[in-house]
């Protein structure tokens, strides 16, 4: 799995782009880390782009283990929420464009009912649901350019 990202301070925004195989590991650190970079930042608007995500141990069986596994991320983010970040408040948009991510995305989201979670399948829904101000709605651009990789 590899991960792009890219703080946009001025405007309060964070975008992340993952793709290949995922990895709960390989999340885990990540987040670590993102939040440490972010920490001091007043971060208001997350974008999370799934698009080129590919979940390749999902199970045909759902009965499968996958429920543990996603168990276990919403309580690491959960987790993350109360001990970490506290009492900041952000959006966060999941992109998605595919029927398993996107029902990833939805039982993830539906998780964190306090939380302004969602997701959404197209780049008009991205900008209409974070307000994003007119430099930032060529996300199709922006992404395919962001600055950094862990």
């Amino acid at each position: 799995m590899e991960i792009k990202y890219q703080l946009f301070e001025t405007d309060n925004l964070l975008i992340q782009m993952y793709s290949g195989s995922f990895s709960i590991e390989y999340y885990k650190r990540f987040a670590g880390f993102i939040i440490g970079l972010t920490a001091s930042k007043p971060i208001k608007k997350v974008i999370i782009d799934f698009r080129s995500l590919v979940f390749s141990d999902v199970p045909s069986d759902p009965s499968d283990n996958f429920n543990e596994k996603l168990d276990h991320i919403i309580k690491f983010r959960k987790n993350i929420n109360e001990n970490v970040l506290k009492d900041r408040v952000a959006k966060l948009v999941i992109w998605v464009d595919k029927p398993i991510p996107t029902v990833i995305a939805h039982l993830f989201t539906s998780n964190f009912g306090n939380n302004d979670y969602s997701y959404c399948s197209s780049s008009d829904n991205v900008v209409e649901i974070l307000h994003l101000p007119e430099h930032l709605r060529n996300l199709g651009n922006i992404i395919d350019n962001l600055e950094n990789t862990f």
